[in-house]
């Protein structure tokens, strides 16, 4: 049997998801949890790679095996920041990245100024197929990528940026939302991000950081669905991480009163 598992992990603790020797990854820590249920594997592949520090909601993991797959199972024995939510059989020959329909990504970028109508304008450059040559780290592949929707909301001190889009490039979605921050900024005007769209103008855009990236979801012409279960587990422990960081913030508030 195949099975498709929708992960969740928090990527700042993580050395990104693709296995690495000696080093904390989410594909690694599935593995562990699965090897220590001995639960057979096979023919086992990811959705997508990301890098180190960026988190996902919905990244997609398939694997071969003759075991039943069950979250609640998988989840207790995987660390706190990392859930398996959803199982679902799949073909056997199911191959995760390339049937996937589209990803999106949310990028979080904190609030110091920047204006949204800029942002907003300089991202429908973006929009449809374009060469990625200068947002992208290549590595040998072909920087031709077409982005399906781009939106930008404004909640509380962030602007969340939700990219679409078929596929994407080695830190790609990190250098757009680092080129639409700097027509934001004022120091660079939206008309600019299309002659960077033209491979003729080389000119890299640094990326930001990835802790603020996230996988939000990969589309497939199915769902995975939801292990309730499993569900409740990660709602319990995101408040319980959100109630420490509230008690750090206050901390600090009161550090920074007194000094």
């Amino acid at each position: 049997m195949r099975w498709a598992l929708k992960v969740y992990y928090d990527g700042r603790y993580f050395f990104g998801s693709q296995r690495q020797p000696d080093k904390r990854t989410a594909e690694g820590e599935l593995l562990d949890s699965l090897g220590k249920l001995n639960i057979d594997v096979s023919d086992f592949k990811s959705s997508c790679r990301t890098d180190r520090g960026v988190s996902a909601l919905g990244n997609v993991f398939v694997l071969s095996s003759n075991s039943r797959i069950i979250p609640s199972a998988i989840n207790s024995t995987l660390p706190d920041d990392m859930k398996v939510l959803g199982v679902r059989k799949v073909d056997s020959s199911f191959n995760p990245r390339y049937e996937a329909h589209g990803k999106a990504y949310k990028y979080f970028l904190y609030d110091e100024g920047y204006k949204l109508s800029k942002m907003k304008k300089a991202s429908e450059a973006f929009i449809g197929e374009h060469n990625f040559h200068n947002f992208a780290k290549l590595e040998g592949r072909n920087p031709i990528r077409s982005i399906k929707s781009i939106e930008i909301e404004k909640i509380g001190d962030f602007f969340v940026f939700t990219i679409s889009g078929k596929s994407f490039l080695y830190q790609m979605v990190r250098r757009m939302v680092s080129a639409m921050k700097t027509v934001g900024d004022g120091l660079m005007a939206p008309a600019e991000i299309k002659k960077l769209l033209n491979p003729k103008h080389d000119n890299i855009i640094n990326p930001l950081p990835p802790e603020n990236l996230v996988l939000w979801e990969v589309e497939y012409p199915f769902e995975i669905g939801h292990d309730e279960y499993s569900v409740k587990r990660l709602k319990k422990d995101i408040l319980k991480r959100q109630v420490e960081m509230k008690r750090k913030t206050l901390l600090n508030e009161l550090l920074l009163g007194e000094i």
